[in-house]
């Protein structure tokens, strides 16, 4: 993130995202979203799925006792990412930016076969054009 002037108001709607349902009320309530504040938006939600899930499995798959201690642990993740989000220090996790890549990729891909079809024109006419300048240059 950019070390420009930020206001307390932009560092605070970011820390909020990592409070549990804040992310919510700024999801439906914010009219414009920056990309910043939908980047920690994200990143909490895929912490938060994470928590869950993995406490399932250890919890009631598993019966294992730690369950506790999983909790301590996303406390603690979760006040490591408010902190840095407040003091607007920059967070990037490959996984989910690369998923979430993925999933707008395909869903792209899938809600417009017009698209595709398009692309696959383009390709051809590319092609034919490359066939026509090799075509062109003399080999000796």
């Amino acid at each position: 993130m950019e070390n420009k002037q930020v206001s307390n108001g932009d560092k605070l709607k970011n820390a909020i995202c990592y409070i549990p349902l804040g992310w919510v009320v700024l999801f439906f309530t914010e009219q414009t979203k920056s990309n910043v504040l939908m980047k920690h938006i994200k990143y909490w939600t895929a912490l938060f799925l994470a928590f869950v899930i993995l406490r399932f499995i250890i919890a009631w798959i598993l019966m294992l006792p730690i369950s506790g201690l999983l909790s301590l642990v996303y406390i603690w993740i979760t006040w490591f990412f408010w902190y840095k989000a407040y003091n607007w220090e920059d967070i990037n996790i490959e996984y989910i930016d690369d998923f979430e890549k993925k999933v707008k990729d395909n869903l792209n891909d899938n809600t417009s076969p017009d698209k595709k079809e398009e692309t696959k024109k383009e390709v051809k006419e590319e092609q034919k054009k490359e066939d026509k300048k090799d075509d062109d240059v003399l080999d000796f």
